[in-house]
């Protein structure tokens, strides 16, 4: 299956410490031809935690995206993936959200 921008997906995340590893959603962000050309993902955590600061952009239509709690885009979270690694599609963000959590991320690119 083909992930697209904008999708919510079921993986297994690492800790940043490397030590252990939690299935989470997590925000497909790529672009078709990335998984077209190299058949990996960019992916941005997902959690159910507080924002902690301006790199974490809350989810205001969680329900709509099919995530079962108020949640947390956590720009600062950034890892690739590849299919084998996805257990589901979860949902879609909703363009309203998606749009604020591009901008930051863009503004963490450059």
């Amino acid at each position: 299956m083909t992930y697209k921008a904008g999708e919510i997906v079921l993986t297994v995340f690492p800790f940043a410490d490397l030590t252990s590893r939690k299935k989470r959603p997590v925000l497909i962000v790529s672009s078709e031809p990335l998984h077209r050309d190299r058949g990996e993902y960019i992916g941005l955590m997902i959690t159910s935690h507080e924002v902690r600061d301006s790199w974490d952009i809350e989810v205001n239509d969680w329900r709509q995206a099919s995530l079962l709690f108020p949640s947390v885009v956590r720009v600062s979270k950034v890892f690739g993936l590849e299919d084998a690694n996805i257990t589901r599609k979860l949902g879609r963000m909703t363009e309203r959200d998606l749009v604020g959590v591009l901008e930051c991320f863009r503004k963490a690119l450059y």
